[in-house]
């Protein structure tokens, strides 16, 4: 997903989550899904996640017979805003950058 279609997103999915039962006002699960198609590049982006906080799951995933990738799911429990989550969301585009990965995107678990 695009950074830009990311941030614009924080609108909807707040108004998706407030009309389906999770409630904005309280702490939320937001679990962030990233792909790579390196190994080493994906692991050093699960220790960066891990030291910011984030509960991480990396698990190799095939994507054709031959060629083999990495799924990263990186959980947050926090009470968060819309403009806390643009930041974030900023702030993990520019780690998967730089850690040659895709940050793909995000949604609600649920609240805690």
């Amino acid at each position: 997903m695009d950074k830009n279609d990311l941030l614009e997103s924080v609108p909807h999915f707040w108004k998706f989550w407030n009309e389906n039962g999770i409630e904005t006002d309280k702490a939320i699960s937001l679990l962030f899904t990233f792909y790579s198609a390196f190994d080493t590049e994906s692991s050093n982006l699960v220790l960066e996640l891990e030291q910011n906080g984030y509960r991480v799951e990396k698990k190799s995933k095939r994507t054709m017979i031959i060629f083999k990738g990495y799924v990263i799911s990186a959980e947050k429990t926090k009470l968060w805003t819309q403009e806390e989550l643009k930041h974030t969301l900023t702030e993990l585009e520019s780690l998967a950058i730089q850690h040659e990965t895709a940050l793909e995107g995000y949604f609600a678990a649920a609240n805690s």
